[in-house]
């Protein structure tokens, strides 16, 4: 078996995919007709993405929203994906999973749900989730670095 094929399917069996990208990961899973709700980046208030998520899934359309945020020792991207019949998958790609500890990789984990609704706390509205399955790790490794 060559190097490569061997690589690839080693990561096939670990569960892993070979991307890394969180925009690859999203691009896997977009229906035809998905609606871009965009990205809020750190520091930014996520309102209109969020208001663009709930309405597709009022709607029942495909939709796509991310969002990023600064922790006190983290940084951590996040990204919903909605499809037609009212499922989603949910990513957290966590930049720094030991705080400020060296030697742990960015990973991404992927939470599968089979029911969104429109949910609200605190006087926010965010679009929730019912019977979901538990998290698990798709990604470990080096992605797009944050930027401030």
């Amino acid at each position: 078996m060559k190097p490569l094929a061997a690589l690839m399917a080693l990561i096939a069996l670990s569960g892993c995919t070979a991307r890394c990208e969180l925009e690859d990961l999203i691009a896997e899973l977009r229906e035809p007709a998905t609606v871009d709700c965009g990205r809020a980046p750190a520091g930014v208030d996520p309102a209109a993405v969020d208001a663009c998520a709930i309405a597709a899934v009022r709607a029942r359309q495909p939709f796509a929203a991310r969002a990023e945020f600064y922790g006190r020792d983290s940084f951590v991207r996040v990204a919903t994906v909605g499809a037609r019949d009212g499922r989603a998958v949910f990513f957290n790609e966590d930049h720094f999973p030991c705080g400020a500890e060296p030697g742990c990789d960015v990973h991404t984990d992927r939470q599968d749900c089979n029911e969104t609704f429109v949910s609200s706390a605190n006087g926010r509205e965010f679009v929730g989730c019912r019977r979901a399955t538990a998290s698990r790790e798709v990604c470990r490794g080096v992605t797009t670095p944050p930027t401030r």
